[in-house]
């Protein structure tokens, strides 16, 4: 039985089942019938819609082998059909990419749904079966809900939505340095387990101790403290239009969009790793129970922002098997509070900031306490709690639910000629350790996180 003839079944039975909803009595119209009702006109019209376009399909893919069968001769053995050569490289999105960039790809959407005349040529016919076997693989791969109608518009194909959140990720000095995961096809959260501890004063792993032990003698029983950790994936979500000029340059289209989410995805991650409320939202830094906020000095205001022992104790307050590894992330008018920065020598000081291009380094990159200083506008701002944090970022987990879904329709902004391109983007994130760690021989907390006390 094809797809087409399950359907056209389906639509039967709930024709039937509606006629014996109908005959019911009006006292056995219950809540669940009225449920029950709604659910069947809701997938008796996605199963119109389904069968509507699938004819549409076949009356097109007739029409393009009448039209191969009157123009081209009976092809030998040596030779293929066009069609055929065609279908044979309609292959899965994942193994090949059926338009070459997205630019081409965007163009064809909007020229099928423009132009009714090239949408029944050789050309649009070819690319709405492209485009057709690009919304299959997308829905089937990542569960997006793009129909070919008027009301939803076209899929954009997988790799190219892939490669935005993996530029976003990559080329961003926060996003590529916090610990990422991927969340399944099918999954909406994860959960683990993970290690309930605040010190390591006597044990560790939250109750895990060792004794010498004297001969024939036995000692005291341990066992590790566990808890369990849930991540729900959140939503980003973006619109961007382009004009209709703007739409007939492929290249430029494809750096356009790409750059453009990539950098809107990127800015959104970043903000919320840093400042994040948990909300709708990953939990960020500055909001995370394990951050330690260092104190500021005795008569300290906002006249001197950052004072060299502000440095000095946000060092020693992170945990030390953590500095190997650790940044600094500072708002730009706290880093040019950082030149100023010296460690005092009788009447005068010596300079503690390395700034990039200094003769003292030559990596492009300023140093502060040998760890590099990542200057940012996501911090908050100058004088306030995260306007300069001591990070290892490697303890936050950033969890992804792979690419970014991409869909596009002219018919948002039909009347300005201008096409709409939404995506959507699920993640989420946390710090991995809810509170602040107590070591051995110290009264003194260390965590992962250190931010600056705000200044007045």
């Amino acid at each position: 039985m094809s797809e087409m003839e399950k359907w056209k079944l389906r639509v039967d039975e709930i024709s039937a089942r509606t006629t014996e909803i109908r005959a019911l009595p009006l006292d056995q119209m219950t809540q669940e019938i009225e449920s029950e009702v709604d659910e069947l006109m809701d997938e008796q019209a996605a199963l119109h819609r389904a069968i509507d376009m699938e004819e549409k399909l076949l009356a097109m893919q007739e029409k393009t082998q009448e039209r191969v069968a009157y123009k081209t001769p009976v092809p030998s053995s040596e030779t293929e059909r066009d069609s055929e050569k065609e279908e044979r490289e309609l292959v899965s999105v994942k193994d090949k990419r059926l338009f070459r960039n997205l630019g081409e790809q965007l163009q064809a959407i909007m020229k099928i749904q423009t132009d009714p005349m090239y949408a029944r040529s050789e050309e649009g016919i070819r690319y709405m079966r492209k485009l057709v076997k690009v919304n299959e693989e997308t829905r089937a791969a990542t569960g997006v809900g793009a129909n070919l109608d008027s009301d939803a518009g076209f899929a954009i194909q997988t790799d190219f939505a892939g490669m935005i959140l993996d530029t976003a990720v990559t080329e961003d000095p926060i996003l590529s340095r916090c610990d990422n995961y991927t969340a399944g096809a099918e999954s909406d959260s994860v959960r683990w387990i993970d290690v309930d501890e605040t010190t390591v004063a006597t044990t560790v792993f939250g109750g895990v101790r060792a004794y010498w032990a004297a001969e024939a003698a036995t000692v005291t029983a341990t066992k590790p403290k566990i808890r369990e950790q849930k991540l729900e994936l959140e939503k980003l979500m973006g619109l961007a239009y382009v004009s209709g000029e703007s739409m007939k340059h492929t290249t430029f289209i494809s750096q356009l969009l790409s750059r453009a989410f990539s950098t809107s995805i990127r800015r959104e991650l970043a903000g919320a790793v840093i400042a994040g409320t948990g909300v709708g939202k990953p939990l960020g830094i500055t909001a995370g129970t394990g951050t330690i906020s260092q104190a500021i000095e005795t008569g300290q205001t906002s006249a001197d922002p950052i004072l060299y022992k502000n440095i000095v104790k946000m060092w020693h307050r992170l945990r030390p098997e953590l500095r190997t590894n650790a940044v600094w992330l500072v708002h730009p008018d706290i880093e040019q509070e950082l030149e100023f920065l010296d460690f005092p020598v009788g009447t005068g000081g010596i300079p503690v900031f390395l700034t990039a291009g200094s003769l003292a380094q030559d990596n492009g990159v300023s140093m502060l306490k040998g760890r590099p200083v990542l200057a940012t506008d996501l911090c908050s701002t100058k004088n306030s709690v995260g306007d300069i944090i001591l990070a290892d970022l490697s303890q936050y987990m950033l969890l992804t639910k792979g690419g970014t879904e991409m869909a596009t329709s002219i018919h948002v902004r039909f009347l300005y000629d201008e096409e709409v391109f939404r995506f959507i983007h699920y993640g989420n994130g946390m710090p991995k350790r809810p509170s602040a760690l107590t070591l051995k021989n110290s009264s003194t907390t260390r965590a992962d996180f250190v931010t600056l006390a705000a200044r007045s």
